[in-house]
């Protein structure tokens, strides 16, 4: 899901990690 938010690789895996962090 993360990739279509954000294609670039850091982002992607910035917004994943915080997305990560909130849901749990």
């Amino acid at each position: 899901m993360c990739k279509i938010f954000f294609p670039h690789l850091f982002m992607n895996y910035g917004f994943c990690f915080l997305s990560s962090m909130f849901v749990q």
